[in-house]
C-alpha cells in the first residue's frame, strides 16, 4: 500500500537523467516515470531553515543504472540531485534540497553519495568567496552570525491570505525589511521573500499550499528580515560588520578596464579643442 508521503529523487549525471523514488512502486510525475528501487538520505529536518540544510547523504542501491553509471565514468560528469517530496494523496510536490556531488563510497551492496547544497553550503568557502564589494555569506548562516531571533516579526496567521502557489498577501502592514527575507508559516515551512507588490503581496521562493497555512496547531506567521548584502544594511539594521564578507573598499570603478595612455590622450585631445575654440572666439 502506498504511503502518504513518498520522496523523488530526480538525478542529473552529465546529460544524462535518472528518475527515482523511494515508494513501493513507480510513479509518474511531471511526465517522468520515477523507478521504485531501495533509496533513502539521511534526516532533514522539516522544521529547520533552509539555510541549515547544507548537505544529504543519500544511500542507493548499486543495482540501478546511475552506480552503473558512475562506476564506468566515475568524475568525468557534474552530478546534481532534486530531492521532492510528493504527496500521493494530492499530487502536491515540494522541493526539500538541490545540491551537488561531492563525494561518494561504494559497498557490497549500495552506494553512499554525499550531497552538498551550492547555494548555502559554507563548508566550500573558497568557492563562494570571490572579490566583491557585496557579501556573499548566506543570511543567518554560519559566517554571517546574525541573530535571526532579534530581527523577527511575529504575526498573526489569520491576517495572511494564499493567493496562489507562490503569492500571499498580508492585510496588515509589513516590517520595513521583510524583501529577502523568511516568512515560517504555521506548519513550521521556511519560505524566502523574493518580492513585495504594494507592500502587502509577497512573492515566495516555492510553492505555498493551503495547508501551510492551516493556523490550529500554531496560529503565527514568523518574518525574518532580509539583507541586500551591503556594509550599510550590515550594520545599521543587523550592527554584524564585524562578520561582513564583502570588500568595502574595492573601487566603484574597474582600474583593470582604465588605460592611462588613451587616457591621457583624451586629456591632450580636449585641451586642443578648448585652446582652439578660445581662439575662435577671439
Amino acid at each position: 500500500m502506498f504511503a502518504r508521503v513518498v520522496f523523488l529523487y530526480a538525478i542529473s549525471y552529465g546529460e544524462t537523467h535518472f528518475y527515482y523514488t523511494n515508494a513501493n512502486k513507480d510513479v509518474l510525475y511531471n511526465n517522468h516515470l520515477y523507478l521504485a528501487i531501495p533509496i533513502k538520505h539521511g534526516d532533514m529536518d522539516n522544521n529547520s531553515d533552509e539555510v541549515t540544510k547544507a548537505k544529504v547523504e543519500l544511500t542507493i542501491t548499486n543495482q540501478c543504472d546511475f552506480i552503473a553509471e558512475m562506476i564506468n565514468q566515475y568524475d568525468v560528469f557534474l552530478t546534481d540531485i532534486k530531492i521532492m517530496r510528493y504527496y500521493l494523496s494530492t499530487g502536491d510536490v515540494e522541493t526539500e534540497f538541490i545540491g551537488r556531488l561531492s563525494t561518494i563510497q561504494f559497498s557490497v551492496k549500495d552506494a553512499s553519495c554525499s550531497f552538498v547544497n551550492l547555494l548555502y553550503d559554507t563548508q566550500r568557502y573558497a568557492m563562494r568567496m570571490i572579490y566583491q564589494r557585496q557579501c556573499p555569506f548566506a543570511l543567518y548562516g554560519e559566517q554571517c552570525k546574525a541573530n535571526k531571533y532579534s530581527h523577527s516579526t511575529v504575526t498573526s496567521a489569520e491576517l495572511w491570505t494564499r493567493i496562489d502557489d507562490f503569492h500571499l498577501q498580508y492585510s496588515g502592514k509589513l516590517p520595513e525589511h521583510t524583501f529577502g527575507g523568511i516568512l515560517v508559516l504555521p506548519n513550521n515551512s521556511p519560505v524566502f521573500v523574493r518580492y513585495i507588490e504594494n507592500n502587502s503581496i509577497v512573492t515566495t521562493s516555492r510553492p505555498v499550499y493551503d495547508a501551510y497555512l492551516d493556523n490550529e496547531n500554531n496560529p503565527y506567521v514568523i518574518i525574518y528580515a532580509g539583507c541586500n548584502r551591503t556594509i550599510e544594511m550590515c550594520e545599521e539594521v543587523f550592527a554584524n560588520s564585524e562578520n561582513y564578507g564583502g570588500f568595502v573598499k574595492l573601487p566603484i570603478d574597474n582600474p583593470i578596464k582604465k588605460n592611462s595612455m588613451s587616457n591621457g590622450a583624451e586629456t591632450i585631445k580636449n585641451n586642443v579643442l578648448a585652446s582652439y575654440l578660445k581662439g575662435q572666439l577671439k
